[in-house]
């Protein structure tokens, strides 16, 4: 027994040397700690989902001139992006979670009509979105509780979210009324062409769906898990 109560302190010791504890107020820090929570995150468990891929069963939006509607759509792309930056202010409780993306992808069942960039748009088919160097930039509140063993638990409690290709956006989209137009065909060039202010038009609503599903699965996350932020001691 006191051979085994030994190797236990000092294990304890080793880590205690090879690691050490974020300055909450060290942004850099806290960046390099949950970067190292990310993959176990993105990958879920038995009682978290895993948030790659991300399903959505639908998202609707009604803009001034312009509707659209996807159905069984899902995100993908989310297990190979990286946490560019993580902030907390332990006085105003508020948080920054930015998420940097080499590569996202979206497909889903869609319906689109109304004047879209000075398009006449009616289809309805197969989409895809593929993103290139995407961003995901969340802020908003936070609250701590203290757990029944005695640590401090995390939650976020509101967001924000800026959104945003920082490299291309490309659609493809399929429209099951008439494939084959030519009208239809200029206008899926022309959007590709001027993917920026489409996507700065319609994003909003699909970016919203799937990321409140994404801070979900990291709330759920973080209820089992302490904010506790310990990184390697270079």
């Amino acid at each position: 027994m006191a051979y085994t109560w030994t190797i236990l302190v000092a294990l304890l010791c080793v880590n205690s040397v090879l690691s050490k504890r974020c300055d909450l107020k060290d942004s850099d820090c806290l960046t390099r700690w949950a970067n190292m929570l990310y993959p176990a995150f993105i990958k879920g468990s038995t009682t978290i989902k895993s948030s790659d891929p991300i399903h959505n069963d639908i998202v609707e939006a009604e803009l001034p001139t312009f509707k659209y509607s996807l159905r069984n759509a899902e995100l993908t792309g989310m297990k190979d992006c990286r946490v560019a930056e993580l902030e907390y202010n332990e006085n105003s409780m508020t948080y920054k979670y930015f998420v940097q993306c080499p590569h996202i992808k979206i497909t889903a069942d869609h319906e689109a009509k109304g004047d879209l960039l000075g398009f006449m748009v009616d289809i309805k088919g197969k989409l895809t979105i593929n993103g290139d160097d995407y961003k995901y930039n969340f802020s908003g509140k936070v609250e701590t509780t203290t757990g029944a063993d005695g640590k401090k638990y995390i939650q976020l409690i509101t967001h924000e979210v800026e959104a945003g290709a920082n490299g291309k956006l490309e659609l493809d989209f399929k429209n099951d009324y008439d494939a084959s137009s030519s009208d239809f065909t200029i206008i899926q060039k022309f959007l590709n062409e001027n993917w920026k202010d489409m996507d700065d038009k319609l994003r909003k609503p699909t970016v919203d769906g799937f990321m409140n599903i994404f801070l979900d699965n990291l709330n759920a996350y973080f209820k089992g898990y302490p904010f506790e932020p310990f990184v390697p001691d270079d």
